[in-house]
């Protein structure tokens, strides 16, 4: 799975949980309590570890 593959974090396989489940931003950040600039920022690292660029490339991988 693109957890080990990519070495993901533990916070990071946590949004890329939620993003699987089809989860916002904006709902991923009210779940883990964060701000959705936070997950934006988040969300950049998976997206450069398997080298896609957008949220489809992430479910993709």
């Amino acid at each position: 799975m693109i957890f080990r593959k990519y070495k993901l974090s533990v916070r990071e396989q946590e949004i890329v949980r939620l993003l699987l489940t089809g989860g916002s931003n904006k709902e991923i950040a009210h779940r883990l309590r964060l701000s959705e600039n936070t997950i934006k920022g988040y969300m950049k690292l998976p997206m450069r570890k398997p080298g896609v660029n957008n949220r489809a490339g992430i479910i993709a991988a």
